[in-house]
């Protein structure tokens, strides 16, 4: 038996719908300690939840989300690299350019949210902290995150 489908681009949304994806377009320079990490360009923002201008996504339904976020260390900069649900850090990274590859990291949570948690990307507060993170055409730093489930 063979079965085939074809998707439309016009699917419609649930309302129940919540997704988000922006990139950094400019280069975040000397970064420091607790820096927050403001994704700028808007590409996805079903549900209107996440502010290119303070870099934070509110939910705005109880849910189960996945978070994610790319970074890319300028050469010679390294730096680790927490993200908050509210307050409290729930993932953290290090990325490091300071040999000859260059590379990003990407980790990712699948996290319960209520109304009005909010998430956000921010550099450590305690551990290594040196240098730029790289946006723009060439190097898509980015963050972004969907709702996968009700609660």
């Amino acid at each position: 038996m063979h079965v085939s489908r074809i998707l439309s681009a016009n699917i419609p949304v649930q309302s129940s719908s919540v997704a988000f994806y922006a990139q950094l377009t400019i280069l975040e320079k000397d970064v420091g300690h607790h820096h927050p990490i403001v994704f700028d360009r808007v590409i996805t923002n079903v549900g209107n939840a996440y502010n290119k201008h303070t870099g934070v996504f509110t939910a705005t339904q109880n849910g189960i989300y996945a978070i994610t976020f790319t970074l890319f260390p300028d050469r010679n900069s390294y730096f680790a690299v927490d993200i908050y649900k509210n307050s409290e850090i729930i993932s953290q990274i290090f990325t490091d350019h300071r040999g000859q590859s260059f590379c990003g990291t990407t980790p990712v949570s699948v996290i319960t949210l209520t109304t009005g948690d909010t998430v956000f990307v921010r550099t450590s507060p305690n551990y290594f902290v040196h240098g730029n993170v790289v946006g723009g055409e060439n190097v898509k730093s980015s963050f972004a995150g969907w709702k996968i489930a009700d609660i």
